[in-house]
């Protein structure tokens, strides 16, 4: 203890002590649970060494293309998940049917091409689509008068929707004018030579189907023809042309109609069964939806 009475050992011992007691403080500091440290055993975040995975999303549907084939040739579509309602039961329709062929002619329709024949085929230069778009937007801004029996003296007044011709015509050619099938379909519409005949017979007109004007009136007055036959058989007289996801309305049965006649959708309807040719009404209504000939060609 005299060595502490020196002042100057007093300052060093205290300065010694002052020290000591921060180490122990430190010491003790570490040492307590909980402590934040790190061993360099533990290991680091494992976030800092993920590469980040890509966000899975289901694998899309494949859907049709809205690109035609160069050719009329039909490609069918998926079928629908859910089989509509059918439509209301049929009511007694009188139907002059189709001039028959001349005596000892062929009959019209499709036939089989000739040997060696390349098909389907252009005849002449194809229209303009703005041509193909005009000729089909007179067609519709027409209204026909179509009539299904010799005593049918007074038609009502039907007008075809633009979107169902524009859609068929696209399914059919892709709006090819002078484009000809191995069944005989001619131009946009494909329409066939008897169909012309009949047609022209009903309505008094003498419509070119190798024309571009001539065959899309041909085919709206066709439709126009199919939108009375179904709208007097199934609708009452309801000739709208609207769609409908859930049922099978007068739009579905003319549209298939177009494609296998109204005698093939009338079988399938009295036999329970869905329409005849569902991949073709499919095709043409998503079409009518999304309007691929609005893309630029």
């Amino acid at each position: 203890m005299a060595l502490l009475g020196n002042p100057r050992n007093r300052v060093i011992a205290a300065a010694i002590a002052t020290t000591v007691g921060g180490l122990v403080l430190i010491a003790a500091f570490v040492g307590l649970p909980g402590s934040p440290q790190r061993s360099v055993a533990d290991p680091l975040p494992s976030v800092l060494f993920e590469s980040p995975s890509p966000t899975l999303s289901p694998t899309p549907t494949p859907e049709a293309t809205d690109s035609p084939s160069p050719s009329p040739t039909r490609t069918a579509a998926p079928k629908p998940t859910k089989k509509k309602a059918p439509p209301p039961p049929p009511k007694p329709v009188t139907v002059v049917k189709p001039p028959p062929p001349p005596p000892g002619g062929k009959p019209p329709g499709p036939s089989a091409p000739p040997s060696g024949a390349t098909c389907p085929h252009l005849t002449g230069p194809v229209a303009p689509r703005s041509d193909v778009a005009a000729a089909m937007s007179a067609a519709a801004a027409r209204s026909y008068r179509p009539t299904l029996s010799l005593s049918d003296s007074n038609p009502p007044s039907i007008t075809v929707r633009l979107p169902l011709i524009e859609g068929i015509g696209w399914e059919e050619s892709g709006w090819q004018s002078t484009i000809e099938s191995c069944d005989g379909g001619l131009g946009t519409m494909q329409v066939m030579a008897d169909t012309a005949s009949w047609m022209n017979q009903k309505y008094g007109t003498s419509y070119d189907r190798a024309s571009l004007t001539g065959n899309i009136n041909i085919a709206t007055g066709y439709l126009a023809w199919l939108a009375r036959y179904f709208g007097d058989r199934y609708f009452n007289g309801n000739y709208s042309l609207a769609g409908d996801p859930v049922k099978i309305v007068l739009l579905d049965l003319v549209i298939s109609a177009y494609q296998a006649g109204f005698g093939s959708v009338d079988n399938a309807m009295a036999a329970g069964q869905d329409l005849p040719n569902r991949w073709y009404v499919d095709t043409v209504e998503g079409f009518m939806t999304h309007q691929p000939w609005t893309a630029p060609s």
